[in-house]
């Protein structure tokens, strides 16, 4: 506060006042008698006697009397009230009355209470002032110094400061203040308020209005000539402080509002406080970023001397509208502490001038920058806009920038890599996962890519993305995988996005190079890379495509067409280094060649030579085998080679490469003539070579209808058909439409069988029986070689009774050369329709058959005669009983047997028995008897053999229902074994055993309300005894077990066994 000099000056009525008193003086020194004054003063003089040297005066001037008394002045008239250099308007027609004048000319006794308002600003410069209000008193008193005193009604003093109208608030008084004539002036107010007409704005400080009620005002102005500075200081012990904070810019202007405690400012103008939140979770719409919002959930405003000392504020930080969670809800990055760093004290420009001056003035607000601040998410935060998704990771960094004058260094842009300009504002995001369009997928789910240096603003989302090997296995609807991805997102927005990637082509085991690109609305496109080569992983063959087509197909499906060529290596057997011409091979968006069930024509065909055959491919294709996966497919037309007298036309079904499996030829359509013997057409399989079975060479064989032109022409029939290099054979039957009569035999002629081979033998090494094509196989050529030449003659008859029915077969006579085997077989059928579709006829597939054949091969000197039987009654397929069996005669130089049934196998110390090809009965699966007889000669060795097995058995389970559900499972089994040998081979053996058995069991369970209830019974007993005699040796044993076992419901399983077995040695 500056200092004030008094100056002490005089008016006018105060000099005539002394002017008459020295005469009074002169008068009494000479004796003249005492008398009262000749006129009342014209100006009454309360403050102020010494004129201006006084700083406070009172006077009353324009006075008319009512009563002129020395002890009782009375009437009315106009006080002028001057505080310092500060002179208040004139107040009319003040009536006064007891009045007095003292003899150095003071007057005393006025009283007067306001009607009006009256201001003193401004108190000896100070900034504070009074506010006289109606109601108020004015009085004087003379001790212990004169003075004026004001109290009561409408008084206030009026504060330094401005309110956030630029009015002065005034606080209300309650005590009497006090202005000495000499200047010294006291105002102490304690829990006093703001008046009603100035509460509402409050108390503009530095970077803040303060809001509070009561508050506690001290003002001392000393004496004049004290040279005591003035003494000020406002206290307010809590006050609502509304705060606006710099660089944050809200859309609406509002002030923050705070708690504040000991708010203080001192007689220098210096102002104290602490100030925290009062309501949590206020939501502060910014203007700066646009967009953003600030819910603030604690907030500190300290300020010392002012020097701000903490200014912070703990908000979570909701993002622009644009973005959103995952579950639809605002953005929001919580927990966020905003901090404002100061370098000076909030002081005056200039601290000589008053304190109206210097407190609340418009350049005197909380300044600061670097409001930024690193936060470390809590949690992770995932943002959706326009399809993208970006996930900010628990624990990673996220810069918040406020400041408009300074940045973070590790803002950058992320086209340009240089740092972002300081007036930026908003969130600078260093590490975050960024969730790619859904047209970019990854096991079936939108792809998402780690980037780096993204940031939000008031524009949205902006950042850069450039990446290597992407983990995305489909974009759109096509199978491709990404090697490169770069794209730009600019205020949420995509830009320039490229990629390249491969395309899997399952059907080949390659990839396809594609590139393409994507557009902020969604759309895809895809090119082709041309002159590139496929190399096949799974197949002997590489795809070179020198240009290619792409067209997106309505159902958001993309078809890829190629051209090229397709180039087999030297793995690729009969197409070894072939190169074929393709247009337009197709590909669909999964990778898989498009044919639509049909193959693909090549530009020119290709010609191969498969030993017996030549072949012209003429079509591409590709497929799947569940057992060999891709297969990639050649087929055309078909010629036979030259050195055969074989003519043919046809088409060739294809040759195959497999993903898992060697390759094969398949079917041929064929029409071809065998000169002077017959002429074929059918479908003929191309066979691979088989050198397990002796053939190295590819051969073609398959079913086919002949035309034999030694019966005449027209004449045509089924056939079985086989070529090879060097090598045929062909087999043919043709069934009568009815049977020719053999006399009165009953019997007539059904149909004729025949067949004719050059150098093929059985594959499986068996001479005996009908010859087919699929039991043949060509000879080799080492075998040609050798001499081994061969063929082979076979011709038959179909007999049956005239009815059809009763019985019929098919009887044949096969003789083949080198050696030369002779074969009789017959095929016998009871009670069964006769097959007119195949002749011969399939014993497999009829109810009744009879078997018997005779083989005789003379240059091994080797006899055989078989009987078989198959019976099944009523059929096959819903029989009661079975019954068949074997009978074989076999003589050959070392070996002689006769099996009824048979071979047998045994283990008479194991007491185990297995009959091959038995004599047995099987009733409906229930009990069956198998039976054999084994006679066998073998050089010097004899032995015989029989054998009995008879099993009995049955089982049923179900349910039944009595008020509760019962399920019952019961089972019963027996069996009786025997079996006995004798043999001698250099020395006599004999041997045998006996066993039988029976087991059987019950199980019931009983479902009762929520519990089932478990019982079940079960035993068993079995023996046996063995004996015999090898070596000299006897050795009898015996064995015999038995148990039984029971399931009780909550006792469990109780049960046991009894297992007793001996053997002697003799």
């Amino acid at each position: 506060m500056r200092k004030q000099k008094i100056i002490l000056h005089t008016i006018g009525w105060q000099g005539s006042i002394a002017l008459a008193s020295l005469l009074l003086l002169c008068q009494l020194a000479w004796g003249a008698p005492e008398t009262t004054l000749a006129a009342p003063p014209q100006q009454l003089v309360f403050l102020g006697v010494h004129g201006n040297s006084d700083p406070v005066s009172v006077v009353m001037n324009n006075i008319t009397y009512t009563s002129q008394a020395p002890d009782n002045l009375a009437g009315t008239g106009s006080v002028v009230i001057r505080v310092g250099s500060t002179t208040l308007p004139p107040i009319p027609n003040v009536p006064f009355s007891h009045v007095s004048v003292d003899s150095s000319g003071r007057a005393n006794g006025l009283t007067y209470v306001f009607n009006n308002e009256q201001d003193v600003p401004n108190i000896f410069g100070s900034g504070v002032g009074l506010s006289i209000g109606i109601g108020t008193k004015l009085a004087f008193v003379l001790q212990p110094t004169p003075s004026l005193q004001l109290s009561g009604g409408a008084f206030a003093a009026i504060l330094p400061f401005r309110d956030s109208n630029g009015n002065a608030p005034k606080l209300q008084l309650q005590s009497t203040v006090s202005l000495s004539e000499n200047g010294e002036i006291t105002i102490d107010a304690q829990n006093a308020s703001l008046t009603k007409d100035t509460s509402a704005g409050g108390i503009k400080l530095p970077g803040c209005t303060v809001q509070a009620s009561p508050m506690n005002l001290h003002y001392h102005h000393y004496a004049s000539g004290s040279n005591k500075p003035d003494e000020f200081t406002l206290t307010i012990p809590s006050a609502t402080i509304a705060v606006n904070l710099p660089d944050i810019v809200t859309q609406d202007e509002a002030p923050l509002t705070l708690d504040a405690q000991n708010v203080s400012i001192d007689q220098d103008g210096l102002v104290s406080f602490n100030a925290s939140l009062n309501n949590a979770n206020i939501y502060i719409p910014l203007a700066q970023p646009m967009g953003f919002g600030l819910t603030v959930t604690s907030a500190q405003f300290s300020m010392k001397n002012s020097q701000p000392q903490t200014v912070s504020l703990t908000c979570d930080i909701t993002l622009p509208p644009s973005l959103s969670t995952t579950n639809n809800t605002s953005a929001t990055i919580p927990n966020v502490k905003l901090s404002y760093n100061f370098a000076n004290a909030m002081l005056p420009e200039d601290r000589a001038v008053a304190l109206n001056r210097h407190i609340g003035t418009s350049n005197c607000g909380v300044g600061g920058d670097n409001l930024f601040a690193s936060v470390q998410l809590p949690q992770e935060i995932d943002l959706t806009w326009n399809g993208l998704g970006l996930t900010l990771p628990t624990g990673s960094t996220v810069v918040v920038d406020f400041s408009s004058t300074k940045g973070d260094p590790a803002e950058k842009d992320p086209a340009t890599g240089q740092p972002l300009p300081a007036s930026w504002r908003g969130i600078f995001i260093q590490q975050a996962t960024l969730t790619l369009p859904s047209a970019f997928q990854n096991n079936g789910q939108p792809a998402k890519v780690q980037v780096q240096n993204f940031y939000i603003d008031q524009n949205g989302v902006s950042g850069a993305v450039s990446l290597n090997n992407v983990n995305v296995d489909k974009v759109g609807s096509v199978n491709i995988t990404l090697n490169d991805l770069a794209f730009d997102i600019g205020h949420n927005r995509i830009q320039d996005c490229r990629f390249d990637g491969n395309m899997k082509l399952p059907s080949l085991g390659g990839n396809l190079g594609l590139s393409g690109s994507f557009s902020n609305t969604g759309d895809v496109s895809l090119a082709i890379e041309a002159d590139q080569t496929i190399q096949s992983q799974d197949f002997p063959c590489s795809l070179h495509i020198s240009q290619g087509k792409v067209e997106k197909q309505p159902n958001d499906k993309w078809i890829f067409a190629l051209t090229g060529q397709i180039q087999f290596n030297g793995n690729a057997s009969v197409l070894s280094n072939a190169t074929l011409d393709l247009t337009d091979l197709e590909v669909g968006s999964d990778g898989h060649f498009q044919l639509g069930g049909a193959w693909l024509n090549l530009n020119n065909p290709y010609d191969i030579s498969l030993g017996p055959a030549e072949l012209e491919i003429r079509q591409l294709g590709f497929g799947t085998d569940q057992q060999k996966g891709m297969w990639i497919g050649l087929t055309g037309n078909v010629k036979l080679s030259g050195d055969l007298p074989i003519s043919v036309q046809g088409n060739f079904d294809g040759i195959k490469f497999y993903q898992h499996g060697p390759p094969s030829l398949g079917s041929i359509a064929v029409d071809c003539e065998i000169q002077h013997l017959v002429h074929v057409s059918g479908q003929v399989d191309f066979h691979k070579p088989d050198p397990p079975h002796g053939y190295n060479d590819s051969y073609l064989d398959g079913q086919v209808s002949l035309t034999l032109e030694c019966l005449g022409s027209g004449t045509g029939f089924q056939a079985e058909f086989l070529v090879a290099k060097h090598a045929w054979f062909v087999g043919a039957g043709i069934q009568l439409p009815q049977p020719i009569p053999l006399g009165s035999s009953g019997l007539g002629l059904g149909g004729f069988m025949g067949a004719i081979g050059h150098n093929v033998k059985s594959a499986n090494g068996v001479t005996s029986g009908i010859p087919k094509v699929d039991q043949l196989v060509p000879l080799s050529d080492q075998e040609i070689a050798n001499g081994q030449t061969s063929w082979i003659f076979c011709a038959g008859i179909r007999l049956e009774t005239m009815d059809q029915n009763t019985f019929w077969g098919d009887f044949t006579l096969t003789v083949s050369t080198n050696p030369l085997v002779i074969d009789l077989h017959g095929n016998g059928y009871l009670l069964d329709p006769v097959d007119n579709n195949h002749i011969p006829a399939d014993p497999s597939k009829h109810d009744r058959v009879l078997i018997g054949d005779i083989y005789i091969n003379p240059s091994a000197a080797t006899f055989q005669a078989s009987l078989a039987a198959d019976i099944n009654i009523p059929s096959r397929d819903h029989k009661i009983i079975h019954a068949g069996g074997q009978i074989v005669l076999h003589i050959d130089p070392n070996t002689q047997y006769l099996h009824l049934g048979g071979p047998i196998h045994a283990d008479v110390g194991q007491y185990q028995l297995q009959i091959d090809n038995p004599i047995e009965i099987d009733l409906l699966n229930f009990a069956s008897v198998k039976a054999a007889v084994d006679i066998d000669h073998t050089n010097d060795s004899f032995s015989f053999a029989a054998a009995l097995d008879v099993e009995a058995g049955f089982h049923s389970s179900g349910s039944v229902g009595w008020g509760i559900t019962l399920d019952y499972d019961v089972s019963a089994s027996a069996y009786f074994k025997a079996y006995v040998s004798i043999g001698y081979n250099n020395g006599l053996t004999f041997g045998g055993f006996v066993a039988a058995g029976a087991s059987a069991s019950i199980e019931l369970s009983a479902h009762i309300v929520f519990a089932t209830v478990s019982a079940g019974l079960s035993a068993y007993l079995n023996g046996a005894l063995g004996i015999q005699y090898q070596n000299d040796q006897l050795t009898a044993s015996g064995d015999l077990n038995a148990g039984v076992s029971v399931d009780l419901p909550g006792v469990g399983t109780v049960g046991g066994n009894l297992d007793v077995g001996y053997t002697f040695t003799f």
